[in-house]
């Protein structure tokens, strides 16, 4: 509504101006994806910095792996808070353990 290309905007602009009006619910439904990325991003940024210290290329990749990592237990943890959900994470590991095998057994 609030989006007029006007008459001496490029003509990129109206062919993406025309393309949404056209099909707003699929622009929509990935403008959402993306916006919900941009958050993520944002709050991990805002919780634990938004610079790598690790130098090599590897070891960089496993802090920003260890960054998302502690971005979901926390997410989890808040969850866990605010909606008084009892979790018995001994016998979820041990289900975990026993349906995956993973120790050796």
């Amino acid at each position: 509504e609030n989006a007029n290309p006007g008459r001496y905007s490029p003509v990129i602009w109206r062919k993406m101006h025309a393309y949404f009006q056209k099909n707003k619910e699929d622009f929509l439904k990935h403008y959402h994806k993306r916006s919900n990325v941009e958050s993520t991003f944002s709050m991990i940024k805002m919780r634990l910095g938004e610079f790598l210290k690790s130098k090599t290329y590897e070891a960089q990749r496993n802090e920003l792996v260890m960054k998302f990592i502690v971005h979901n237990i926390c997410c989890l943890v808040s969850e866990i808070f605010e909606n008084d959900i009892h979790v018995d994470f001994r016998s979820e590991l041990k289900t975990f353990i026993d349906d995956n095998r993973i120790f050796g057994q």
